[in-house]
């Protein structure tokens, strides 16, 4: 006898295709993995199908979605299924799980301002949305980075892709009113009041820099919302990396520490650090003056000093200072910490972020410099390199 499939069933199928797509394994299938899982949805939506899908198939599929119109469509779906089956639509559209997914696939494909449209629209309901996970979802799509290169449907129907720059950064100020989310979805929702009224997170937000709306999102936990936690703190600091100066950073790890959070947390030691850009000299000034004296308080010795040292090596890569990014691996050493080809790869990432942003010319001696930074941070021990000579220099 044959069972009939569940959601269930196509749930644990779609996910398994999902995180296929995401590791970027090949499957046999024509159009690969992600085509499948696709497939696998438009089985489950076509209306002569018995099977619904629930709130874990449209988490599952905003994750595969690489444009805003279509985070829309399967939220856009979750209204049709609320009102064939007569249910509230804020019980499936405001779901936390649903909300969280659709605000994170709005900031994976660079829709800031429909994250905040959606989001203000949900504290426009009765659901209690109004807790530190839910705000540090809009701070993750606001910190995170676009896409290296203008995606292929740039000239197609999704204009929210025009003010991408080559470079991945978005520092273009939000337009909450002309967004993807609220030109598809403010038929569906009654958030047409939050656009004119100049109180709502979203006109508070209107018009900012993706900077400037962390802050404001910022301010609006600490007088209006949940405690902002270390996370917070850290998402924040991620948003401001792109456009900040070193009084803003410094600013903002005192008025961490001010809030609550622990002063040796290495994850927001990291995440200060890095909004200094290529100011490194600065950088290391407040590691030496303040931070490595804090991480020194931390349980978690080891991890949170490996944290701040990494912060500081994407530092020197940004400024194009690998003979510095030497000595901090020496000091690291010294200190007794693991350097590997993580320490490496912050180096190579700042490195690479400062020439794709700004054309800068590398400096005569750089390369020298780099060799060695990278036999220092090589695991020779690794069976990757069995057959490797191994020479070492000691001086």
């Amino acid at each position: 006898e044959s069972l009939s499939p569940t959601a269930r069933h196509f749930n644990t199928l779609i996910s398994a295709f999902r995180k296929l797509e995401e590791r970027n394994i090949e499957t046999e299938s024509e159009g690969g993995a992600r085509r499948v899982a696709m497939d696998l949805y438009e089985r489950m939506v076509h209306p002569s199908s018995t099977v619904s899908p629930d709130k874990y198939t449209i988490t599952n599929m905003l994750e595969l979605a690489q444009k805003s119109s279509e985070v829309c469509d399967r939220l856009l779906y979750s209204f049709r299924t609320a009102d064939n089956n007569a249910q509230d639509v804020r019980e499936t559209v405001f779901e936390p799980a649903v909300l969280r997914a659709a605000m994170t696939a709005f900031g994976r494909v660079g829709d800031v301002a429909s994250a905040v449209w959606i989001f203000d629209a949900a504290l426009r309901t009765e659901t209690d949305v109004r807790n530190t996970r839910m705000y540090n979802a809009l701070l993750a799509a606001m910190a995170h980075q676009c896409y290296e290169k203008t995606p292929s449907s740039t000239t197609d129907d999704d204009p929210q892709y025009r003010h991408y720059l080559s470079n991945g950064e978005d520092t273009s100020p939000l337009n909450i009113k002309t967004c993807t989310a609220a030109q598809c979805l403010l038929e569906h929702l009654t958030a047409s009041s939050s656009l004119n009224n100049a109180k709502s997170i979203a006109m508070v937000l209107h018009k900012k820099k993706r900077s400037d709306a962390a802050l404001a999102l910022l301010d609006e936990m600490t007088d209006r919302g949940p405690r902002p936690n270390e996370q917070s703190f850290c998402l924040v600091a991620a948003a401001m990396q792109d456009d900040t100066t070193v009084d803003n950073a410094r600013s903002l790890y005192a008025r961490a520490l001010k809030q609550g959070a622990f002063a040796g947390d290495g994850r927001l030691i990291n995440s200060i650090l890095r909004c200094y850009g290529g100011e490194i000299m600065p950088a290391l000034n407040m590691w030496k003056s303040t931070m490595r004296r804090n991480c020194l308080t931390s349980k978690r010795v080891q991890q949170d000093l490996t944290a701040g040292y990494h912060g500081l090596l994407y530092v020197s890569g940004r400024a194009l200072r690998p003979e510095l990014a030497l000595r901090i691996v020496y000091a690291m050493n010294k200190e007794g910490l693991d350097v590997n080809e993580t320490a490496l790869n912050c180096y190579r990432a700042g490195k690479k972020k400062m020439i794709n942003g700004a054309g800068r010319r590398l400096r005569l001696g750089m390369s020298q410099f780099e060799s060695v930074l990278e036999v220092e941070c090589t695991k020779f021990d690794d069976k990757r390199r069995k057959d490797s000579t191994r020479i070492r220099i000691y001086y």
